[in-house]
């Protein structure tokens, strides 16, 4: 199913590739204060890849909006199940 799913998505308009031109220290450094362990590496990933593109990041994890901090919470939108 999970590579099924990411083909579907690929093909909806409202979805965009983004290439990864920067290291992963660059992209975390507006928040990496708020880094607690190595479980976040991906999450800090995706959330500095938002940031830098100025685009919402869309998750069920309420740990984003903590690591994005104040500054960085529009870029975070978290989906209450």
């Amino acid at each position: 199913m999970g590579i099924e799913f990411l083909r579907t998505v690929k093909t909806m308009g409202n979805c965009v590739h983004l290439p990864i031109s920067e290291s992963w220290l660059e992209l975390i450094e507006p928040f990496a204060k708020r880094l607690h362990g190595h479980n976040q590496v991906t999450d800090a990933l995706l959330l500095g890849l938002a940031i830098r593109n100025d685009l919402v990041l869309v998750t069920l994890d309420r740990g984003f909006a903590m690591m994005a901090g104040e500054r960085y919470k529009a870029n975070v939108l978290t989906l209450l199940t």
